[in-house]
């Protein structure tokens, strides 16, 4: 049940992304992703089982033919925990032409805390 789930929200990002990508982004043979989580700091346990958890769900999709032909690639980013380090990477995912989505951050504050970005 949660792959599907994982492989809705990958067709969902991969169909959505497409229609904003340049033409270069389009013919991409992947499909960037960026995960922000807590993998170190008071959350830790919580954060790597957060990423684990996502890195699973790739890794199904990615061994079914990826979306639309084309396999997903993660990359993760350490918030701590900490709404500065959240709002950091979230301004460091968006400067990435090549990621069309982010996930997490794990905790309420984060999230809270880089959303206007």
């Amino acid at each position: 049940m949660l792959s599907r789930r994982i492989a809705l929200i990958g067709a969902v990002v991969a169909a959505s992304g497409f229609g904003a990508w340049s033409a270069t982004r389009a013919d991409a043979p992947t499909i960037h992703i960026a995960l922000t989580a807590p993998i170190t700091g008071d959350y830790a346990e919580y954060g790597t089982n957060f990423k684990r958890s996502v890195e699973m769900g790739i890794d199904e999709i990615n061994a079914a033919g990826g979306v639309l032909g084309k396999k997903f690639v993660l990359s993760v980013g350490d918030s701590k925990g900490d709404p500065k380090e959240s709002v950091n990477l979230a301004e460091k995912w968006i400067s990435d032409a090549t990621i069309v989505a982010e996930i997490g951050d794990f905790t309420s504050s984060c999230c809270m805390a880089s959303q206007p970005i």
